[in-house]
């Protein structure tokens, strides 16, 4: 790699440095560069943004890399960076699109979408950073080739039975004080501690209702842009200010001829102890 004329100029130069990946590779030492534009590629990139750069399902291509390191250094480097995923919109002659409703089954996510900023083909640029699941989507088939949008766009808003997402929050004093103030609720359960004490739970509660949110989050990521048609619930357990609550949707029931997608969830704490559950409705909008 390289000529004899580079080696020579590399050679004892006191300007060249050579470090171990250990080092190169360190995201806080990244960061200490003015303005770092980091650029890689990838094999594909679902509609959320989740990034596939080292394997397709159980076939490998090649090591991780440090494709991540660059993305959260340049993101934080002096007067503030970007990180770039350039790809071309096809594989295979043309054959395949790199951007695709789902990553292949069994495929190991190489970025997560939270940590993808800018997205690049030949056919222009999807920011995706602080987009809803909706906005990336349509922001991606924007730079897919256009062969494929309107595949891409079907699959993606197709919805299956046994279909499930989670997501994960710790709940805060500070969530549960912006919500009082949007809400106007200040049941002092939720907001006075020597009144709590004097209770059978001992401690403020997180509102229910501000727990039924992170389900409405699951609601989302499921239907892409649908509306909620109803929702039951049952609180089983109180959940406390430090708890952790992952929340679970699963697509349960299709009724078509209604336009409605039937969802089981629930919510649990970091003890695995169900603390709600219930039924949601969603209204498919044709």
């Amino acid at each position: 790699m390289g000529t004899k004329k580079l080696y020579d100029w590399v050679n004892d130069n006191p300007i060249i440095e050579m470090h171990p990946e250990h080092y190169v590779n360190d995201p806080w030492v990244i960061a200490q560069n003015y303005k770092v534009v980091s650029i890689n590629s990838a094999l594909q990139v679902d509609v959320l943004g989740q990034v596939a750069a080292d394997a397709l399902g159980p076939k490998q291509f090649s090591g991780v890399g440090g494709q991540i390191d660059f993305i959260r250094g340049a993101k934080r480097s002096i007067g503030g960076g970007k990180s770039i995923i350039a790809i071309p919109s096809t594989a295979a002659g043309g054959k395949v699109s790199r951007i695709v409703p789902a990553l292949y089954e069994g495929t190991a996510v190489t970025t997560t979408r939270n940590e993808i900023d800018y997205v690049v083909t030949e056919y222009g640029i999807a920011k995706l950073s602080g987009k809803t699941n909706l906005e990336r989507l349509k922001a991606l088939v924007a730079i897919s080739h256009p062969d494929f949008r309107d595949e891409i766009m079907f699959k993606a808003k197709e919805m299956q039975v046994g279909d499930t997402v989670s997501f994960t929050k710790t709940m805060t004093e500070t969530d549960v004080i912006q919500w009082v103030g949007l809400t106007g609720d200040f049941n002092p359960i939720h907001i006075d501690r020597e009144y709590a004490k004097t209770t059978r739970f001992g401690n403020v509660l997180v509102p229910g209702v501000l727990v039924l949110g992170l389900i409405s989050k699951c609601m989302t990521d499921l239907t892409f842009g649908h509306v909620y048609a109803s929702q039951n619930i049952k609180f089983t357990k109180p959940v406390y200010i430090g708890d952790t609550i992952t929340a679970t949707g699963t697509i349960v029931e299709k009724i078509e001829e209604k336009n409605l997608v039937k969802v089981e969830t629930k919510c649990f704490n970091q003890k695995g102890e169900l603390v709600m559950i219930g039924e949601g409705m969603e209204y498919i909008l044709r």
